[in-house]
């Protein structure tokens, strides 16, 4: 590739790679054409003076050759602009997880044993409303060990969830 710093070299050993390739391509080129005429009985094939024959040529397979550097180059940039994209999304999606499951081991104690405790409070008093509470946090584990695994949940969804844990402070 063409980089800042080294570019006259990269220029220089451009240049030679490109003339190497003209002369490979017009050797094979002129070579092709006097078998092909002599296959077919054509005559003799008459290329011109050679040395002017490279010089004219150089200049076409001088483009080709750029052209093909381009696509190679661009090819590679774009796939290494995935492999970094793809790359990126991965780290972000682990640190996301990372602190979701730091948030999760976090609330869900704390969260679960203040519940508990609010039931066992009220269970003498109000038997039907701690049974409530007991039905309802047994729906909100289950729903969230059901979508624990899931990136994305139905709004829906969602909203049963945030409604019992509502329903479940609201208690509290």
């Amino acid at each position: 590739p063409l980089v800042r710093g080294r570019l006259i070299g990269r220029l220089a050993l451009h240049f030679a790679l490109a003339a190497l390739f003209s002369s490979i391509i017009t050797t094979v080129f002129w070579i092709l054409r006097i078998a092909i005429y002599r296959l077919f009985g054509l005559g003799e094939y008459e290329y011109g003076v050679l040395v002017w024959r490279y010089l004219f040529e150089f200049q076409k397979f001088l483009v080709f050759y750029a052209f093909f550097h381009g696509l190679f180059w661009l090819y590679g940039y774009v796939g290494h602009a995935k492999a970094r994209d793809a790359l990126a999304a991965r780290l972000a999606q682990e640190v996301t997880e990372a602190r979701l499951q730091s948030l999760v081991a976090q609330v869900n104690p704390h969260f679960l044993f203040n519940t508990l405790n609010t039931v066992s409070s009220v269970m003498y008093d109000d038997p039907r409303a701690a049974d409530r509470m007991i039905s309802r946090l047994g729906d909100l584990l289950r729903a969230s060990l059901t979508h624990s695994s899931h990136h994305v949940v139905p709004f829906t969804e969602e909203r049963r969830l945030l409604d019992l844990y509502v329903d479940l402070m609201k208690a509290r």
